[in-house]
């Protein structure tokens, strides 16, 4: 998404090169500074790739923060039967955890991580897509291949 320092180098030594060889000849002015601008379709990958950058570390974290919520929900459950509690008393502890897991909507924070984690996968393949048509279509449509037939894999499973 910056100039490339590569194409900026090689036109000052094309320059310095035209320079020396016209000694007596006028020297050639310097090329123009214009404003780098990236093209659409870097803009785009740069996009897709970075969301699915971002969405792949919240769901690293919030993965991360539920299953620290159910180590600490097995290691509460393991105390209570080294304690020999009364099996009353384990099942209002379980009641009260579920209610718990039901007010803060447990089951739905981890079916938006796997929805989130199947987003970041997507967004990822349409950027790297995007990315390698430009460049060489024989990878492209080997890769696009890949996508396809692990697509439908996961369609049918």
């Amino acid at each position: 998404l910056s100039a490339d320092s590569g194409n900026e180098t090689a036109e000052l030594l094309r320059l310095l090169i035209a320079i020396h060889n016209s000694s007596a000849l006028p020297i050639p002015s310097a090329p123009l500074d214009e404003p780098f601008n990236a093209s659409v379709g870097a803009v785009i990958v740069n996009v897709l790739w970075f969301c699915s950058l971002v969405i792949s570390l919240g769901c690293a974290l919030l993965a991360t923060l539920v299953q620290q919520w159910a180590r600490d929900y097995k290691r509460d459950m393991k105390s209570g039967e080294q304690l020999d509690e009364a099996l009353l008393s384990r099942a209002f502890n379980h009641i009260y955890i579920r209610m718990g897991v039901d007010f803060y909507g447990m089951d739905q924070v981890v079916y938006l991580l796997v929805s989130l984690v199947h987003v970041s996968v997507f967004l990822f393949a349409g950027g790297l897509l995007l990315f390698l048509f430009p460049i060489n279509s024989i990878v492209a449509w080997c890769t696009a291949a890949v996508f396809g037939f692990l697509g439908l894999t996961y369609l049918v499973a």
